[in-house]
Order: C-alpha cells, then sequence, then structure tokens
C-alpha cells in the first residue's frame, strides 16, 4: 500500500509486482556458470527529476529477497537475506498507450501506461524511468533453483525517510533516521523453465469482499428471528426441490457448512496451488473476471480522495493472497 503523504517526493519503483512478475530463465545447463543476474524495473517519479537523480536516489537503495522454501507449519515462505542492487543504467520511458498495437504483442515489455498518469494514480509523479539493475546469484541459490526449478524474490525499495530529496520530503523531527521498506511481493522469478511446456492455472471471478467473512456471523447471530428462519427455510425448500429434481439425496447439512464463503475458496485455492508448485506441477496462475465485488467495502463508504487500499475490497485480496 502506498502511502502518498508519506512518501512525498519519493520515486516509487512499481513493476514488476505480484501482479506482474519479471520471468527470467536460466538454461539449466548454464546455471552453473552463471553469477548475477539482471532485471528491469519501471519507475514513476515527478517532471522535474532526470536520469542522474534516480541513480543517486535508487544507488544502494534496492535489494531482493528470496522465498526459500515453504514453512509447513504457518503456509508462509520463509525469505533469506537481502541482495543488494547494483544500477547499471536509467533511461526515460516514454507513455505508451494501453491499447497501442506493440505493447499488446510484447506484453513482457515494463512500459508505461499512459491512462495512470491521466487518472492521476500516483497523484503529482507523471514520468516514468526504466532502471535495469544486476544482482549477484550465489551457490546457495542456485542450488536452490536446480532443486525447485523456480525461486521466487521479493523486490524491496529501501527509503530513507530523512532524507531531503530534491526538497520535497519535510524535514521534521518525526522524520529523522526513519527507514521504511516497499515490499513487492513476489515480483521476481527465476526459473529453468524453457516454456516449451508448461502448465497455467486459470481462476476467474473470485468475488473477494470483506462481507464475505461477516455474512456468516450475522446469520447465526439471527437464526432464531423469525425473518431470517423464514427466509432459511425458504432456501432449505428451494435445495430440496433442485435435489429432487436433479434425483439427488443428501441429508440437510447445518447452515456454517452449506454456506459458500468466495474469500475461504481463494483462501484453500492458494493453499492447493502452493503444494502443487512446491511440487513442480505448475508454473504460473492467471486470476482474471470480477477479482473482487465492489471496490469499496460496504461500512466504509469515503471520498475519492480520501482513497486507500484498505478503504477497499482491494486491501481484503490483497491480504488473503499474502497471508
Amino acid at each position: 500500500m502506498i502511502n502518498f503523504k508519506e512518501l512525498n517526493g519519493i520515486p516509487l519503483i512499481i513493476s514488476p509486482n505480484l501482479g506482474k512478475p519479471q520471468f527470467i530463465s536460466i538454461a539449466k545447463e548454464n546455471l552453473g556458470s552463471i553469477n548475477n543476474f539482471e532485471v528491469e524495473l519501471l519507475v514513476i517519479a515527478y517532471i522535474e527529476q532526470d536520469n542522474n537523480q534516480m541513480f543517486e536516489f535508487f544507488k544502494n537503495n534496492i535489494k531482493l529477497q528470496p522465498i526459500l522454501k515453504m514453512n509447513s507449519t504457518i503456509k508462509k515462505g520463509e525469505r533469506g537475506d537481502f541482495i543488494d542492487g547494483n544500477i547499471i543504467e536509467v533511461t526515460a520511458a516514454p507513455l505508451i498507450s494501453m491499447f497501442d498495437e506493440n505493447l499488446i504483442l510484447n506484453y513482457d515489455i515494463e512500459s508505461p501506461r499512459e491512462n495512470l498518469v491521466y487518472e492521476n494514480i500516483f497523484q503529482d509523479r507523471r514520468k516514468f524511468f526504466i532502471l535495469k539493475v544486476k544482482f549477484s546469484l550465489n551457490n546457495e541459490l542456485k542450488k536452490l533453483i536446480s532443486i525447485k526449478r523456480n525461486l521466487l524474490f521479493d523486490l524491496i525499495q529501501q527509503v530513507k525517510l530523512n532524507e531531503d530529496f530534491d526538497n520535497k520530503l519535510s524535514n521534521s523531527k518525526d522524520n529523522k533516521k526513519r527507514t521504511i521498506y516497499r515490499i513487492n511481493y513476489h515480483s521476481i522469478v527465476l526459473t529453468l523453465q524453457n516454456w516449451e511446456d508448461f502448465t497455467i492455472v486459470h481462476a476467474t471471478d473470485l468475488h473477494i469482499a470483506k462481507r464475505n467473512d461477516e455474512i456468516l456471523g450475522v446469520i447465526l447471530k439471527n437464526y432464531n428471528n423469525k425473518l431470517i428462519t423464514n427466509l432459511i427455510r425458504l432456501i432449505r425448500t428451494i435445495i430440496n426441490i433442485k435435489r429432487h429434481l436433479s434425483k439427488r439425496s443428501k441429508k440437510n447439512e447445518p447452515i456454517e457448512k452449506r454456506f459458500i464463503n468466495p474469500n475461504n475458496n481463494l483462501r484453500l485455492f492458494i493453499k492447493q496451488m502452493n503444494e502443487l508448485y512446491e511440487n513442480n506441477l505448475i508454473d504460473f496462475i492467471i486470476l482474471t473476471g470480477d477479482l473482487i465485488d465492489f471496490c469499496y467495502c460496504s461500512d466504509n463508504i469515503v471520498e475519492s480522495d480520501e482513497f486507500e487500499l484498505h478503504n477497499t475490497n482491494w486491501g481484503i485480496f490483497y491480504n488473503i493472497i499474502l497471508n
């Protein structure tokens, strides 16, 4: 989540990211001789900021953190030490229309989309840069890749808030000696996959929403309420008719077992996909359609200028993906 007030004046790495990771393929026979690899990062900055400023600002402030393995107890990835990045090149990136044929045919290009600027997604940031960054690859990580075939990394932007970058950032006492880390989770993938034979899992229309985790509690709390009771009877009648027509016989289950929570479906899906990934049975997942219901949570409508991720169902989706 981007805190624009806190990061005023700071250029931001926006891609690759959780939604569009960068895959870097390595031939298995070459793995032993490769000691480093390069990535391309897309940065959004201010109009008056130039290439040299980008180099100085991001120097020593870009890191990767490998996800070494899945912790079977907590079902989360265990991460290794930071790997510092060395900037090779900084270039300005022209705006490209999201309908541009070249962009559509070359989706791997880390190119800026003009609609992000026109819709003021990043507030006053309206200029894009591409950073080429080199990272080292040690023997421990190469061994992991040879075993797992894939290795994921979080991309980390270190921001020192006590630095007055381009005179935009306040030097108040609250900001002194503060360092924060902006993390683009699961953004870089080193893989032995040659993409001649691969497996995709496609999930669509997840309909994630805050209320999905709350509805059952409300129903059970008011289970004896006459209106709720009549509604449940009606639902049971409809279910029984459908079962009769389909010649299915099944005892009525408690409502908590019959209630379908799309959020829990995603949680179960993630668990299953992690197991497949750990066994090298899938290469990547595509999520499409209505990933969430309404953008704003129904109990937290705010003005557009107060829009923050935590006020929305995107925040619920984000937290489920990462937890």
